[in-house]
């Protein structure tokens, strides 16, 4: 409307109106221009706001679920603590109360044995008590490893005759001398056999006098010869290849 007033005023050759209504337009549009950047910016700001709200409202949110989450993993663990601390407790007090009992059937068994002991020593014939001390000396002292041990020798050590001592250990083990020195040494030379030692070594490390004593002896004792055992009684773990003779 007012560029045709104005085109109308410079028809009528009214130019100094002309010109007024052009700058009250171009007036009037700047201050509609600047309401309109103000809206805009307005706009703008109140987006941006928003955008910050929702954002500080997501950020609130994952906070809220972090927290919750680790509300929900530390009392698990807490809960998981608790009945571990539980299983470790019970099992040591098992295992004590386990232990309590074997170290009490232990100690009965102590106070057995020592109760039963000297009436086991009274009740022991003299040619029991003798027998008993020299098996006790030979086992202790392993002197069937010495193959010059001899019956007289061992007698004089347990300060008694010969003869006596002869008659019992017949009368005790059910074999003569001989045999009953032979058969520690067969039982030492038995814990060493897979020791990968060559036999015959073992026979002389044991205390025979030779291989072919040895390995009478071994099958009187065992029933079998020591190949026979070997492969009969292999070692189980770690088997070492005996050397045979």
């Amino acid at each position: 409307a007012l560029i045709r007033y104005s085109s109308f005023c410079r028809a009528t050759k009214q130019y100094e109106k002309a010109v007024d209504l052009l700058m009250f337009r171009d007036s009037l549009q700047q201050i509609i221009n600047k309401a309109d950047k103000e809206r805009e910016s307005k706009n703008f700001i109140s987006r941006l706001q928003i955008s910050d709200l929702e954002h500080q409202n997501k950020l609130q949110e994952t906070s809220l679920a972090n927290s919750h989450r680790m509300v929900v993993v530390s009392t698990t663990c807490a809960i998981l603590f608790f009945f571990l601390i539980c299983a470790v407790g019970y099992i040591c007090y098992q295992r004590k109360k386990r232990l309590d009992v074997i170290m009490k059937q232990e100690k009965e068994a102590e106070q057995l044995e020592s109760s039963a002991t000297p009436e086991k020593e009274k009740s022991l014939t003299p040619e029991e008590k003798l027998y008993h001390a020299a098996y006790e000396k030979v086992r202790l002292q392993k002197l069937y490893l010495n193959k010059d041990i001899r019956l007289k020798s061992l007698a004089e050590m347990l300060k008694t005759n010969h003869t006596y001592l002869s008659s019992c250990i017949n009368t005790c083990y059910g074999n003569n001398y001989n045999q009953w020195i032979n058969d520690f040494r067969i039982d030492y030379l038995l814990g060493r056999i897979h020791s990968g030692k060559k036999l015959s070594d073992l026979a002389e490390e044991a205390g025979f006098a030779s291989t072919d004593a040895f390995y009478r002896n071994f099958k009187r004792k065992t029933g079998l010869t020591p190949n026979e055992y070997l492969k009969q009684h292999p070692k189980k773990q770690n088997p070492e290849e005996t050397v045979l003779c």
